[in-house]
């Protein structure tokens, strides 16, 4: 069964996804500490704001607007 062409599309497809989903993860932990040093701890609002995000496009725009930005609030209406 571990050879058939089927079992290593599957576990490819999910080894692809799993490292999607620890990129993600990775990613918000860069943008809350680097937000964190810049503007201080994040509201709950804004914190849920940014788990809530599942795009990495998305987390690496906002990480490059870190630098301008002026505040959490600021920097997450730039999503909009």
């Amino acid at each position: 069964m571990r050879e058939s062409t089927t079992y290593q599309s599957i576990l490819a497809e999910g080894e692809a996804k799993g490292e999607i989903v620890g990129r993600v993860r990775e990613a918000k932990a860069l943008l809350l500490r680097a937000g964190t040093r810049r503007f201080g701890l994040p509201s709950t609002p804004v914190a849920l704001e940014i788990e809530s995000i599942a795009d990495l496009s998305q987390l690496e725009a906002l990480h490059e607007q870190l630098i301008d930005a002026p505040s959490w609030e600021q920097l997450l209406a730039t999503r909009s």
